[in-house]
């Protein structure tokens, strides 16, 4: 049973819809459109938390199946509205950075669903992320505040002086208020295990093969594809270790069959970053028949030396993939607490009792508060630990179970076991 207690036939529904989803699996594509509408109803539902239900009932239709529940027309169309105004929003961005001379890169879903996805509302985006040199990320900045102006939620930070060494900038709203967007001085940071030369070569290699792609009238500055492959890697198993969602593993396939990269390359850059078994991990997730996985493959193991490679369980993978987004904090917090001994248990927590003004601000703005917060530094902490202990006891039952899958995965990529 999946942590949330939802099954079909006495199969978790997050293993279905993996199944169904990445396989294309057809027992389990009958399962979850069987009939039972409740059921239907919980799958669709975790779909759609994970971004994931265009792609889904696209996966239907090819393969001849209609769910109990017939899709509104009328969904389908704001989904393709939408995809197609936030790629006016990209040609809007490249544009006033161009005319700036700030030169700039799409990362990850505005450069994939513009395309490698046979249609861009099949990849529904939560935000646009731009990597620009980090000593202009503050004149970029300043220039999206202009143009498209601080979000709400944000809006202690729009004044805040921007560091350079930071992985990004607070979001601001894009030119038309449609999409957040974030800027990015460098694609990642340390918390993702790398070191900071490591960050470093991850930067350079994203800027080293910047190519255009057609899009509209105009075009977009993307990353060659094997430093794409490389990135989504790195950003799916080791910064978000898969609480990023199923699109993880639809963003490489389709990557894969539309702009091939060399796999010798991607290999040689994986281990110079020191992410070869997140990489084994992720193309051993790939389905079998995926244009590229063979010879990933094969390169892995000429550079490891071994036919050995880390293979993360598909129940694992489907666990996290479509794990329940109100406990994602939670989640990584409780295996934090798990994997350490006592006195770094007790340096963690203590840096989430007594975290800044800002973090505080920030949870504040999530839980949808209006007014200003507390004035009393000691009134705003109570007020944040109350919540972090609600957050917490709420995200027990969604947690106690993929919590083992999590630390599956961590040990898998710090090379204990394969």
């Amino acid at each position: 049973m999946s942590d949330q207690g939802q099954t079909i036939c006495g199969t978790p529904v997050e293993t279905l819809l993996f199944a169904a989803l990445i396989h294309r699996d057809s027992s389990a594509i009958a399962s979850l459109v069987g009939g039972d509408i409740a059921l239907w109803s919980r799958a669709s539902d975790r779909a759609h938390d994970a971004r994931c239900l265009p792609y889904l009932l696209q996966v239907l239709e090819a393969s001849g199946a209609a769910p109990p529940t017939p899709v509104d027309p009328a969904l389908r169309r704001r989904w393709m509205l939408r995809a197609l105004a936030v790629q006016a929003e990209c040609l809007r961005l490249t544009r006033i950075l161009s005319e700036a001379g700030i030169r700039h890169v799409f990362l990850k879903g505005a450069h994939l669903a513009a395309t490698v996805y046979p249609a861009p509302w099949l990849r529904p985006l939560r935000d646009i992320d731009l990597l620009v040199a980090p000593d202009d990320v503050a004149r970029a900045q300043a220039l999206l505040l202009a143009h498209g102006g601080a979000m709400k939620r944000h809006a202690h930070k729009a004044d805040k002086a921007i560091d350079p060494e930071a992985k990004h900038a607070a979001p601001v709203w894009s030119p038309e208020r449609v999409i957040p967007v974030e800027l990015h001085g460098h694609a990642t940071d340390e918390g993702a295990g790398l070191c900071r030369a490591s960050v470093a070569r991850l930067d350079a290699a994203l800027w080293r093969d910047v190519m255009e792609v057609p899009l509209g009238d105009g075009a977009l500055p993307v990353p060659g594809p094997e430093a794409m492959f490389v990135h989504l890697v790195l950003h799916g198993i080791y910064d978000h270790e898969l609480n990023n969602g199923p699109l993880f593993l639809t963003d490489l396939v389709h990557l894969l069959e539309r702009m091939p990269p060399d796999a010798g390359r991607v290999v040689a850059m994986a281990g110079d970053l020191g992410i070869m078994p997140g990489l084994a991990m992720t193309v051993s997730l790939l389905p079998e028949g995926t244009v590229g996985r063979n010879g990933l493959l094969a390169a892995l193991r000429t550079a490891t030396g071994t036919a050995e490679l880390p293979v993360l369980p598909e129940e694992s993978a489907a666990a996290l993939l479509f794990q329940d987004s109100t406990a994602r904090t939670e989640l990584r917090l409780s295996a934090d607490l798990v994997a350490t001994g006592p006195l770094a248990r007790l340096r963690l927590l203590a840096g989430k009792v007594f975290a800044s003004r800002e973090t505080m601000t920030d949870r504040w703005r999530m839980e949808g508060r209006t007014a200003a917060p507390p004035a009393s530094t000691a009134a705003f902490r109570l007020w944040f630990v109350a919540v972090r202990i609600r957050g917490m006891r709420r995200a027990v039952p969604a947690t106690s179970g993929t919590r083992a899958h999590l630390m599956r995965l961590r040990a898998l990529r710090n090379g204990q076991g394969t």
